[in-house]
């Protein structure tokens, strides 16, 4: 098991919360914003930086997945981050896919999982996230050389049987999970235990107009806009999104105008 102290550094822009997370490195460039004149624009051009938005959680503990680096982290509000090695979905075996990008939270536990798909392949202490998609141990010890390090599985993330068992107690329900193999446009942020609740907009129940606002909201930070809602969303940490997720995007590289930066 290894342990290490994350640290999550926000930036306000245009009124909202921008984070950067540190399982993807800081590529953005400090620049002066200007005060909004006009209350109701839509958006507002934020050129010279990547664009990010933030969910923020009201629990104490969300899971971040670094698909690219094969290994999941548990951010714990009170307590140090806990990070495993895992292996996650392969598009190149039989029947295999890649491990779904998007943001979750946890649907299902079991001590020991049955998996039918895969000749009834015990999968112990599965945590599920996504469907059929999950968190879990399995037997034997052939696919250990794989964690943290390589893609195997058919899409689950695979763990040792021996982190899987620790971790298992210490992520409950309706936990959030963000899964990502790239900077997310979409991340993740404890809220400020002092905030006001009804401050925010909390996404217990994922509707249509829900969803298709969170894609509006990657479509234009793709663009290099970022969107002036006037609100600000979050997870209660609890509550079960039953086989639903929202989109997090991928963060674009800054527009060209920031290389004019050095120059004032």
């Amino acid at each position: 098991m290894k342990k290490s102290g994350l640290h999550i550094a926000f930036a306000l822009v245009a009124g909202m919360c921008c984070v950067v997370g540190a399982h993807w490195p800081d590529t953005s460039v400090a620049q002066e914003v200007r005060p909004i004149t006009e209350p109701r624009a839509d958006f507002v051009h934020s050129s010279l930086q990547e664009v990010t938005d933030t969910v923020f959680v009201l629990g104490d503990q969300f899971v971040i997945v670094d698909l690219d680096k094969q290994w999941m982290h548990l951010i714990r509000r009170h307590d140090s981050t806990i990070s495993y090695p895992i292996s996650s979905g392969n598009p190149r075996i039989d029947d295999g896919m890649h491990t779904p990008r998007g943001l979750y939270t946890v649907q299902t536990k079991n001590p020991l999982g049955i998996s039918r798909q895969y000749d009834n392949a015990r999968l112990w202490h599965w945590i599920g996230f996504n469907g059929n998609i999950g968190f879990h141990g399995l037997d034997g010890r052939g696919y250990y050389r794989y964690l943290g390090k390589k893609a195997s599985s058919h899409g689950c993330l695979r763990m040792a049987r021996e982190d899987i068992k620790v971790l298992y107690p210490l992520i409950p329900f309706g936990t959030p999970v963000l899964v990502s193999n790239e900077r997310p446009v979409i991340n993740l942020a404890f809220a400020d235990s002092a905030d006001n609740t009804q401050e925010y907009v909390v996404l217990d129940t994922l509707t249509t107009e829900l969803q298709a606002e969170f894609k509006r909201i990657i479509t234009m930070a793709h663009d290099g806009k970022k969107i002036r809602l006037g609100k600000r969303y979050a997870m209660s940490g609890s509550v079960r999104w039953r086989r639903k997720s929202l989109p997090i995007g991928v963060v674009q590289a800054p527009l060209g105008s920031q290389r004019f930066l050095n120059e004032f």
